[in-house]
């Protein structure tokens, strides 16, 4: 879809999200007044999120990109020592990974449909249509430098309804570590190690 670029600027950060569609979306330019470090962008919407800063609690912003949807965008802030981890973008939902290891799906007007826990240290979420991925950390690995990592699939095509479809290990190359991991145009969830 494209790539959100953050700068800093000395007294704010800039916050650029350039599409490869040019006709489909024009570049957007934005402040960044909350020190944004992790964001998701699809062709419905970019969504951006930053942990607890200068006395700001941990923020998740919403921006739809449809021009008829004026005035949808929204907001979230954590409470005290919950903070956001990670981001992901569906076809009718966001996901919100936090350090309470909890994964708070809204809908795309921002209205909380689920929540959903996950049992070890989070290492990457990623969606795709109605699919949503997380990858944890599954235990210690028999190896020195192995990592033993699991990943969870959901079925969120109502996101108020999730359904869990699998729980398996997640394969990696002996002593790397996760690089990448995301859907290809297809729905398959693919991964890249560092090796």
């Amino acid at each position: 879809t494209g790539m959100v670029i953050s700068r800093d600027e000395n007294l704010y950060s800039a916050i650029e999200v350039e599409f490869n569609d040019a006709e489909k979306h024009r570049t957007m330019r934005l402040t960044d007044r909350y020190g944004f470090t992790m964001a998701a962008l699809d062709d419905a919407a970019v969504l951006f999120a930053a942990r607890s800063n200068h006395g700001n609690p941990s923020t998740v912003v919403y921006r739809c990109l449809a021009a008829w949807a004026a005035n949808s965008d929204w907001q979230v802030q954590f409470e005290k020592g919950e903070e956001a981890e990670a981001v992901a973008l569906g076809r009718k939902f966001a996901a919100v990974a936090t350090s309470r290891r909890y994964v708070r799906v809204y809908s795309h007007t921002g209205a909380p449909r689920a929540v959903l826990c996950h049992a070890g240290p989070l290492v990457a979420i990623a969606a795709h249509r109605g699919l949503l991925a997380i990858v944890t950390h599954a235990g210690r690995a028999t190896g020195g430098d192995d990592q033993s990592m699991g990943v969870t699939i959901y079925d969120l095509r109502d996101p108020s309804r999730p359904v869990r479809m699998c729980v398996e290990p997640l394969p990696i190359s002996p002593g790397s570590t996760l690089a990448w991991s995301g859907f290809s145009d297809d729905g398959a969830l693919c991964t890249v190690d560092s090796a």
